[in-house]
């Protein structure tokens, strides 16, 4: 792992997490690159707009208030450079409710976090939630879903 990349992913997964807890779409917005695609195993969403972003937001976001999510204990297990531009990041997210006690089963996801004029985002996210449905649906339904332009991708990896 590079030690580098790890704290670039780090430092990312903190804003977006405190932004989710607190509804702070502001500093969610700054660290989110367009198009920006997410992936779980009911569908995919790519959103290309600040205001499509917003709504998918909110979704998430009730649906962490309606489970009891008070708080994140999520942690970066592997973050490496792809290109200069691109980190390729694997984390697992444990959601916890009152008490700290756990909601559901930790989750892995993989990231890839791009960077234009040294501005680090994350563009792409795909997320392995398992028997989580709600989480799952209010990530990727109603907002541009479908099949993943591999352009995206491409374009997210440099190449």
């Amino acid at each position: 792992m590079d030690g580098q990349a790890i704290e670039i992913a780090d430092d990312l997964l903190f804003r977006t997490g405190n932004a989710l807890l607190s509804g702070d779409f502001v500093c969610f917005l700054e660290c989110c690159r367009f198009p920006a695609v997410f992936e779980t195993p009911v569908g995919v969403t790519v959103i290309r707009s600040a205001s499509d972003l917003e709504h998918l937001f909110v979704r998430v976001r009730q649906t962490y208030v309606s489970k009891g999510v008070i708080d994140f204990a999520r942690t970066i297990l592997s973050a490496e450079f792809l290109t200069e531009t691109s980190i390729g990041s694997t984390h697992v997210t444990l959601c916890l409710g009152k008490d700290g006690e756990p909601i559901g089963h930790p989750f892995p996801a993989y990231s890839i976090l791009t960077s234009i004029d040294e501005t680090w985002r994350g563009q792409v996210c795909i997320y392995a939630i398992l028997n989580n449905d709600d989480l799952s649906s209010s990530l990727v339904d109603g907002l541009g879903t479908g099949p993943i332009d591999p352009l995206i991708l491409r374009n997210a990896l440099g190449s």
